[in-house]
């Protein structure tokens, strides 16, 4: 009788916590959606500020442990006129597999109209961003991360690529969630210290040459011939920067100009010209060094010095 007490007794006590814990799980879930939702509104607060208006239907947020909050439909339009910059349809902002130091962030949509004059075929239909974050280091407010950000045209695949490390004081001893939610924008803007591993630029297309030539109006010899020109234009630009500049990696960046020529001319799939760090270090920068030409100077001489220009055509 005594043991089946207990076991009754063990029994109840389980099913409370577990109760309790639901409980806990529901309220830091709802209270996560709802702070994840407010600063979606926050970022596209600082948006207006910078001169345009924003037309969208309100943003639907769901989920448990992960979150997603959708626009059926965006518009970003100039404050001056109200002429279309940007509509997108399905914009999707999610935040997935979180955990104390580490979650990973995504923006997706699609392209549905664009203030431009461009040909069908690199005409932007999809765009997509993806983000990992992992806390670094926590007493020296250090997160790490690394992300790509892609847009789909009908022909084309353009992909940047960023890896760094972030580092503020803000950060410090604060679980990813909580930088990701409660950093002000403007402190990610203007104090965050930024160290670049590795930024890249890909293009990929299987068929950019027969676009490209139809776009040209050229016969075929004439366009060749046109590639070859501006591309040996850019190289003699490249070798008289390179020299002035004292760039170490000049050969790599004349055989990215030949690698663009050969993407060009359809001989190439891919391109991708990127610059990685030579060892890791604290080579760390403000972005709004990038404001000014003196701070734009510092950034540059920081990457002739500590990065290698990279080149990768398949």
């Amino acid at each position: 009788m005594l043991i089946r007490k207990i076991l009754k007794i063990a029994l109840l006590v389980g099913a409370g916590l577990i109760v309790l814990l639901s409980i806990s799980l529901l309220y830091v879930s709802s209270k996560i959606k709802k702070e994840f939702e407010q600063k979606i509104h926050e970022n596209l607060a600082t948006l207006v500020t910078e001169g345009y208006d924003l037309v969208y239907e309100p943003f639907k947020c769901k989920g448990f442990l992960s979150y997603e909050c959708s626009s059926k439909a965006f518009k970003i339009l100039k404050a001056s006129d109200s002429s279309l910059v940007l509509s997108m349809k399905n914009l999707k902002i999610g935040l997935k597999d979180i955990k104390t130091h580490s979650m990973q962030e995504y923006v997706k949509a699609d392209i549905d109209e664009i203030d431009h004059e461009i040909p069908d075929d690199f005409k932007p239909i999809a765009i997509r961003l993806f983000i990992t974050d992992q806390v670094y280091d926590k007493r020296e407010g250090v997160i790490r991360n690394d992300g790509w950000f892609e847009v789909e045209t009908k022909g084309v695949l353009f992909t940047l690529k960023l890896d760094m490390y972030k580092k503020d004081s803000i950060f410090a001893n604060k679980n990813m969630i909580k930088i990701v939610l409660q950093t002000p924008m403007n402190s990610f803007l203007n104090n965050t210290l930024l160290d670049i591993q590795n930024l890249s630029f890909k293009v990929k297309s299987n068929h950019i040459y027969q676009s490209l030539l139809g776009i040209s109006g050229m016969e075929e010899e004439d366009y060749q011939k046109h590639i070859d020109h501006k591309i040996e234009s850019i190289q003699m630009l490249a070798g008289l920067y390179a020299e002035v500049l004292k760039l170490p990696d000049r050969q790599e960046v004349f055989k990215a100009a030949e690698a663009y020529k050969e993407l060009l001319k359809g001989q190439k799939e891919s391109v991708e010209i990127g610059l990685k760090a030579r060892e890791r270090g604290e080579h760390y920068f403000n972005s709004s060094c990038l404001g000014d030409l003196e701070g734009l100077r510092i950034v540059l001489s920081q990457i002739f010095a500590n990065y290698n220009v990279y080149v990768i055509a398949q």
